[in-house]
């Protein structure tokens, strides 16, 4: 098998999983804003973490925010976000995405916290899927 060959069913194979999973991210995402109700909630503080640039050797405070919210269930529930900016979030009032089942997976309601999964591994995808067909078409001519 030849090296040009070997790459580009690699590529092609990375480019279908790649598809796969950019789909399932999607899916998910769908089904979590079809269950999930929209509740008023709060920011109410941050967590801090630090991070370490691993080129450079330099340190980043990362912030998530800490908001609470009343559920479905009537209970306040206290949840620290998944995201993490390097500027600490603004305390306030927000819309809170809270699925009735399991309100511990609550969102800020923001179109980041809902969509940047899927939106990444989609141009992550396509930047795959066109290397594979580039790879594809140079087999073939070669």
């Amino acid at each position: 098998m030849s090296g040009l060959l070997i790459a580009t069913l690699a590529m092609t194979l990375c480019a279908v999983v790649l598809l796969v999973v950019t789909i399932v991210l999607f899916v998910r995402t769908r089904q979590f804003l079809s269950e999930a109700v929209r509740v008023p909630g709060q920011i109410v503080g941050s967590e801090t973490r630090t991070s370490r640039n691993r080129s450079s050797g330099r340190r980043t405070r990362l912030y998530s925010p800490v908001f609470t919210f009343l559920g479905p269930d009537g209970q306040e529930h206290r949840v620290t976000s998944s995201w993490r900016t390097s500027t600490p979030p603004t305390l306030g009032d927000v819309t809170v995405l809270v699925p009735p089942a399991d309100p511990g997976r609550a969102v800020i309601d923001r179109f980041a916290s809902r969509w940047t999964g899927p939106i990444v591994a989609g141009c992550v995808t396509l930047a795959f899927v066109v290397a594979a067909v580039v790879l594809i078409v140079v087999s073939a001519a070669g």
